[in-house]
């Protein structure tokens, strides 16, 4: 009987240690830096924010069913000076952004468990260009006509799919107004995402912005005034 308690405490220490092991290659939670670069004719100006995506091989899978990576932090402020700040947005389609970043091995998606254990290698310092072609486009960047009015918000630049037949599945540069917003030589560069020990940022943005606005951009939540126009 001693000596089946024996066994069984190796058995259940063998287990865990078992699945430890397979729970580290099999999730991961990493934090990384989101920089959006616009041109403008003094150089190119940058902002940059930490945010948290985590994402693990669930127990039981479901056919069909999804298994979409957590994110957690906030938009994106770029500070133009004189001329205002624009706000690349946060929304629930940031951890496809990672993806896009970080593209998976090939013929893994990016939430299937092949592309999980390639990201829970990856360490601090890989850095990936965002595709602005491939699903799901930038995040949409955003300003106020006037900082201190939250009725003022409008869009800067969006992206979008073409319709019926055309649809080739890309995403395409479709509303840009940062010249006419801000002036002659103002253009969208790139957005770049870098794996970092850093902390995840709080707080940057919600210094900036006028009351009632606050929602757009602290959280994944849709503008509470409704869309900007």
């Amino acid at each position: 009987m001693k000596i089946g308690f024996i066994s069984l405490g190796v058995l259940i220490i063998g287990t865990v240690a078992t699945l430890a092991m397979n729970n580290a290659k099999n999730s991961y939670s990493l934090h990384y830096k989101v920089t959006v670069a616009i041109e403008t004719p003094e150089g190119v100006k940058t902002g940059s924010t930490v945010r948290e995506i985590s994402n693990a091989v669930p127990i039981l899978r479901f056919p069909g069913g999804g298994n979409p990576g957590g994110v957690r932090g906030e938009a994106v402020v770029v500070d133009l000076g004189e001329r205002g700040k624009v706000f690349a947005l946060i929304d629930d389609k940031e951890d496809h952004r990672f993806y896009n970043a970080f593209p998976p091995p090939e013929g893994a998606g990016g939430a299937s468990p092949p592309a999980i254990q390639y990201y829970a290698t990856l360490k601090t310092g890989a850095t990936g260009i965002l595709d602005p072609k491939k699903f799901p486009g930038p995040p949409r960047i955003l300003a106020f006509k006037d900082i201190n009015d939250a009725n003022t918000i409008t869009s800067v630049i969006s992206w979008h799919r073409k319709n019926g037949q055309e649809d080739d599945g890309y995403y395409y540069l479709g509303n840009d107004r940062f010249e006419e917003l801000f002036g002659k030589g103002f253009a969208f560069k790139e957005i770049t995402y870098e794996i970092t020990d850093k902390p995840v940022s709080w707080g940057k943005v919600e210094k900036y912005l006028p009351d009632g606005a606050t929602q757009l951009f602290l959280s994944r939540q849709k503008f509470k005034q409704g869309e900007p126009k």
